[in-house]
């Protein structure tokens, strides 16, 4: 292989580059920039066999797919690798179609939830991989693996052929668990910390629950947008009742100061704190700046400069000097300037002994970071996913980490963090039994992840119906 491709999340493409880097002698090239820019590179790389890997988001790849498709016959291109995949598993998006344009020879995709709601989710993986026919169509496989009923005919009432879209799955899955391949890793312990809410905060706990029983006597589906509101709600009077604009303290963030004075003060290490919310973040980054904390959510700039920016900016701002330099000097310069703002988070956390704890919101911490500076993760909530729950606290637990890794959730009793954890463990179960199981008797496997809103709602507030 002389040359390819890696489709990635925009925020991860110069954790990538700086990956290659480290692990092999192959240049990495990152696709960024203005139109111009872009066409400026493209023409450059077509002259070029100097790199090896192309690193653009899924974003860039599918509004240049044309220029792509000009460097592969300029410089024909033999791989592309497709991370965090599910990206393009909707056959319908976009980028699940054009991702389907160039004959790469290898195809690689990489994702650890791989099917996160159905097993219908495998048809753009295995399309992408050649497994089927060239006219097999999206329509023909909801045909083949589905069986359809229920309003319009558009609800899934039972999958079939379950035996043959495994073996498909299985004959052209290499399925590693971290457990199993990184033995070297040391362990990581996964702690409940139960918290009883203060009786301010039951109050208003209890009064949006009422609101919520309430609504459920009314079973229809326009109810059911302002039932899920207020499940949030819910979560986040556990969290802090700051978030619904109310004074009232926090016994869960009490139970955190006293947690990070424990692991940060008296045990010297550092911690990892995620939760769903960003507002949470940004009040805990106030509460927290004694632990010059490093800090990202989804506001945070995940771009970087491509390097004829980071060069005209040094230049702008040395002046005279940027000709002193020497070309190492310039170069660590350069690489400064190329590296978001996230990336630089990051390297403070993993570098500067003065930053102690690192805040995040899961939902834009979970893929591309490299934590293992930290050895405890504390979650103050968790997102519905088992397998994004697992992606975030294997931020610290990944190659790299020489220390145990301890993780906490912390769970106020009695309330919705309970019967998210419940959720989160049947999640699991199904998960595992789609991806590594081969049901029993005819190839049947019924539609078991769907269940009743009404059923959810009540078993996430604790009520037995």
């Amino acid at each position: 292989l002389n040359r390819g491709i890696v489709l990635c999340k925009a925020s991860l493409i110069y954790n990538w580059r700086d990956e290659i880097h480290m692990h092999t002698n192959c240049k990495a090239v990152v696709l960024t920039g203005s139109i111009k820019e872009r066409a400026k590179m493209f023409s450059a790389l077509a002259k070029d066999d100097s790199w090896t890997f192309l690193i653009m988001s899924y974003e860039t790849y599918r509004i240049s797919i044309a220029n792509v498709q000009l460097l592969d016959n300029y410089k024909p291109l033999d791989f592309c690798l497709v991370d965090e995949a599910q990206k393009v598993k909707s056959p319908e998006s976009r980028i699940g179609v054009v991702i389907h344009y160039i004959p790469y020879r290898f195809r690689y995709v990489i994702t650890a939830t791989p099917l996160i709601n159905t097993p219908l989710e495998a048809f753009n993986y295995l399309k992408f991989g050649s497994i089927f026919k060239s006219d097999f169509t999206w329509w023909d496989f909801k045909q083949r693996y589905a069986e359809w009923g229920g309003r319009n005919n558009k609800e899934v009432i039972m999958y079939k052929n379950m035996k043959e879209l495994l073996k498909a799955l299985q004959s052209n899955m290499l399925r590693r668990l971290k457990k199993d391949k990184l033995k070297e890793l040391p362990d990581v312990t996964f702690k409940t910390v139960n918290i009883g809410m203060t009786p301010k905060q039951m109050k208003l706990y209890n009064a949006i629950k009422k609101d919520i029983i309430e609504d459920l006597a009314d079973t229809s589906l326009e109810k059911v947008p302002a039932q899920l509101a207020k499940l949030i709600r819910l979560q986040q009077v556990v969290d802090s009742p700051a978030l619904i604009g109310d004074s009232v303290n926090s016994s869960k963030i009490e139970a955190l100061d006293e947690m990070l004075e424990e692991l940060v003060e008296g045990g010297g290490e550092k911690v990892i704190v995620f939760s769903r919310f960003r507002e949470l973040i940004n009040i805990l980054s106030e509460r927290y700046k004694k632990y010059n904390p490093a800090i990202i959510t989804g506001d945070v700039n995940a771009q970087g400069y491509t390097e004829v920016a980071a060069v005209r900016k040094l230049k702008s701002i040395l002046g005279s000097e940027w000709d002193t330099l020497n070309t190492q000097e310039r170069r660590e310069l350069i690489e400064k300037e190329m590296a978001s703002d996230r990336q630089r988070e990051v390297y403070r956390f993993q570098k500067d002994d003065s930053c102690k704890v690192f805040l995040g919101s899961s939902g834009a911490c979970r893929e591309g970071l490299t934590l293992t500076a930290a050895t405890h993760v504390i979650f103050l909530d968790c997102e519905w996913s088992p397998a994004y729950v697992e992606q975030a606290y294997s931020r610290a637990h990944r190659i790299g980490q020489k220390n145990a890794v301890n993780v906490y959730y912390l769970v106020c009793t009695g309330t919705i963090d309970e019967h998210v954890q419940k959720v989160l463990h049947r999640k699991e179960s199904m998960a595992q039994t789609m991806v590594e199981c081969i049901e029993d008797g005819g190839g049947r496997l019924s539609e078991i992840g769907e269940t009743r809103v009404k059923q959810v709602i009540s078993e996430l507030i604790g009520l037995d119906i």
